[in-house]
Parts: structure tokens; sequence; C-alpha cells
């Protein structure tokens, strides 16, 4: 299983994306069969390429699952209870949702593929 992070998400759908290019790259690197997307995933990279973009990049992310063959995957409360104990163990700056990322993570021995800085420490540790 591989986790992709809606960093990497947006920076395919975003042009003026800094991470663009690398994004694409990345994302052409992987065997699209490994790929599962959480229903928090989704969710998080529908709602910044709202206000970053536009709705018209909100139906091109849907064409790109749709053309992957990807499905949204519904969270678990092991998910969530183990998102919740790392959500509030402190000393990190991660957003619930990077938390359920990494809970899902690590609960499936899955590889997470994200740009953002924060979490890659984490998912690291």
């Amino acid at each position: 299983m591989i986790l992709i992070d809606s960093s990497i998400w947006i920076s395919i759908l975003k042009d003026d994306d800094s991470q663009h290019e690398k994004g694409i790259k990345l994302i052409e690197s992987i065997d699209e069969k490994k790929i599962t997307i959480f229903d928090y995933t989704y969710s998080e990279t529908l709602t910044v390429l709202k206000q970053k973009a536009s709705l018209k990049v909100c139906f091109a992310f849907l064409k790109l699952l749709e053309r992957m063959n990807l499905d949204v995957t519904i969270s678990d409360i092991s998910q969530i209870e183990l998102a919740n104990r790392l959500f509030f163990a402190g000393n990190n700056k991660l957003s619930f949702v990077d938390c359920l990322l990494l809970a899902t993570a690590k609960l499936n021995n899955a590889k997470l593929i994200t740009f953002d800085k924060e979490l890659q420490s984490y998912w690291k540790s």
C-alpha cells in the first residue's frame, strides 16, 4: 500500500505549484495499483484545491482519480484512535489529518509519500 499525501496531489493539479513537475514525475513512477486514497486525504485535497485554485481544478482531481481507477477508502476506528494518540502526544505541529495519515501508514505498514517536511520528519522517526 502506498499513501499519497494531499501535498502531492495538490502539486500535480496546480500548474503554479513549486513542486508541480516533481509531483508529476513522482506519481508517474508509482505503480497505481498500490496507491490507496483515504477519505481524509480526498477531503483535504478537494478543500485546498477549492481554496487555492478553483472548482474546475477540483473536478480535474476527481477525473485523475477516475483515470487511475482509485476509489476512496473510509477510515476505520483503529486509525482514528492512533491518530488521536499522535495528535495529543504534545510536541508536534501536525494537523489531525496528518496524524491520520501517519496512523494509517503505520497500521498498514504502508509507504507514505509527502512533500510536507514536518510530516516527513515524524514518518522517519
